[in-house]
């Protein structure tokens, strides 16, 4: 915006293009139809078109060469170089519209993965999942967790929509938690063989996260994918072990919060998240070309001081 009008200038998309021209790497056509802001060091590593947009990517905590990576439409694919080349590694009945991504990170157990299917948000079809699929040859083959699949309709059951995957990277049995839409957070203690619900909700929207000393911390939405309605259960919580969980949410999280996610801040107490507040917070404007649409958000950070996180012992 002009700093002497706060107004936006008419040719500003002109300005912008010739701003970009004169940048290191220059706009430059890469395929027919696609243009490309190309800098001096850095690469396409791919995979490239592959169907949908890169929710899911993961390096190997063994071997930095070794990478997954995941399309919301269109599958697994591992790299074993580093991202020079990449082998598609589901197979034509599996599903392929990924959304979450993790590697149990304990030693003797790397070669566990497991991968959270459905998009509950983000695009056009709203692409409906089933379930959990895990991997024991290190990201190489992938087999669905009949316990978290179903015959019926898939959006009717817990794990049509999966968020976040994390696993127990202290406890020495194989422990999953997934958050999922309008289920909740849900655990399993034999690597995804049967599962609990530990902080059900009909949220929409949830975050999951797990510090490296075995702490998680979870978002619920208060919107539960019904305008004018209110999940039963939301907000911020905190767990010692993903099992029983203490609510830690800010005085100030108002009602009308919808996704809300969460980043560690590594070596200490702390983490951020940034929310969906509409009404509240932080207005911008969205250009689209069914016309502008106004959003809010609010930003917080936390720190655990003691206690169990609640009150003073946490620290908004």
């Amino acid at each position: 915006a002009d700093p002497a009008t706060g107004e936006i200038p008419t040719d500003v998309r002109v300005r912008e293009l010739a701003f970009a021209k004169k940048m290191p790497g220059a706009l430059s056509r890469i395929r027919k139809g696609e243009l490309a802001q190309e800098f001096g060091s850095f690469k396409q590593m791919g995979p490239y078109n592959i169907g949908g947009r890169t929710r899911a990517w993961t390096l190997d905590v063994n071997d930095p060469e070794h990478m997954l990576a995941a399309g919301i439409s269109g599958g697994m694919w591992n790299s074993n170089d580093g991202g020079d080349t990449w082998t598609f590694v589901t197979e034509p009945d599996q599903l392929h519209n990924i959304t979450c991504l993790t590697q149990d990170t304990r030693e003797g157990k790397t070669n566990n993965w497991y991968y959270g299917t459905g998009e509950a948000w983000g695009n056009s079809a709203r692409i409906t999942g089933n379930g959990l699929w895990k991997s024991t040859d290190n990201g190489a083959t992938w087999s669905h967790l009949e316990s978290t699949a179903t015959q019926r309709v898939p959006a009717a059951h817990p794990f049509a929509y999966a968020w976040n995957i994390v696993t127990d990277p202290v406890q020495n049995r194989d422990i999953v938690l997934v958050a999922t839409a309008r289920a909740g957070i849900h655990r399993s203690t034999d690597g995804g063989e049967t599962w609990n619900g530990v902080l059900t909700s009909n949220s929409y929207f949830s975050d999951l996260v797990v510090t490296p000393d075995g702490i998680y911390y979870a978002t619920l939405s208060a919107f539960n994918g019904f305008t004018g309605q209110t999940a039963a259960r939301y907000g911020v919580f905190r767990s010692i072990d993903g099992e029983n969980w203490v609510d830690i949410t800010p005085a100030d999280l108002p009602t009308s919060f919808q996704r809300g996610v969460i980043g560690l801040v590594p070596g200490s107490n702390k983490f951020y998240m940034i929310a969906e507040t509409p009404g509240v917070g932080t207005k911008s404007t969205r250009i689209l070309r069914s016309g502008d649409r106004e959003e809010w958000h609010k930003f917080w950070t936390y720190e655990f001081v003691g206690g169990d996180g609640s009150g003073e012992g946490g620290v908004w």
